[in-house]
């Protein structure tokens, strides 16, 4: 028979679900901000840009289809940056498969010059984050963020990445505006990946939507 204090099999459950998801630090066991507000708020705004590209295109299902499952490790990689500055390596690893899959699907003239381009993009963006936590002392964009970038690519292709990455910085500094308004005394920093993975989902709809 369990003892007053052993778990029942619901909320082992729902502990391993929440830990899956970042909301709950494995190395404190410390419960992260309750991020179900933000989620659903964010779930919101992909799907209006779903909508919209059902609505002004006359994209097939498979598009569609793509369009919808991308939303999921989008989502689930904001929720976990915003929570824990930290971007799971299978979200983005699900974005780059989606993305490859799109590729092939349409775009398959592309595919080999869209991998190379998101290697290259990687690197660049990789090491440029290293060079400025080495000069600065300070993370600016992390490895998270860099990975995530070359998933974009996959996403979009080689050429309109450029896009992705104007769209995530104005959102970015728009965002560092309102909170050090809101908030003088708060830290500065803001998670980047959110950004970046609404900026990929809205040109990768936009490509879609082209189609």
């Amino acid at each position: 028979m369990s003892g007053p204090g052993a778990e029942g099999p619901i909320p082992r459950i729902v502990s391993a679900v929440r830990r899956g998801l970042g909301w709950r630090d494995r190395r404190t066991k410390a419960d992260l901000p309750n991020m179900m507000p933000v989620g659903a708020a964010l779930s919101l705004c992909y799907a209006a840009v779903w909508t919209g590209l059902l609505a002004v295109s006359d994209t097939g299902g498979a598009a569609l289809t793509l369009a919808a499952l991308l939303a999921l490790p989008c989502v689930w990689l904001s929720l976990r940056d915003l929570a824990a500055f930290t971007i799971p390596d299978a979200a983005s690893l699900s974005v780059a498969v989606l993305g490859l899959v799109s590729q092939w699907l349409f775009h398959e003239a592309m595919l080999i010059m869209s991998i190379a381009a998101a290697i290259t993009v990687t690197a660049v963006f990789w090491g440029a984050g290293a060079l400025h936590y080495r000069l600065r002392g300070r993370e600016g964009l992390g490895i998270g963020d860099a990975k995530l970038l070359g998933a974009g690519v996959l996403c979009v292709g080689p050429f309109a990445i450029w896009w992705v990455i104007l769209i995530a910085a104005l959102g970015g500094i728009a965002a560092a505006l309102i909170h050090r308004a809101r908030r003088p005394a708060a830290p500065a920093g803001i998670p980047f990946g959110p950004f970046l993975a609404f900026a990929i989902y809205i040109v990768f709809a936009i490509r879609m939507g082209q189609l």
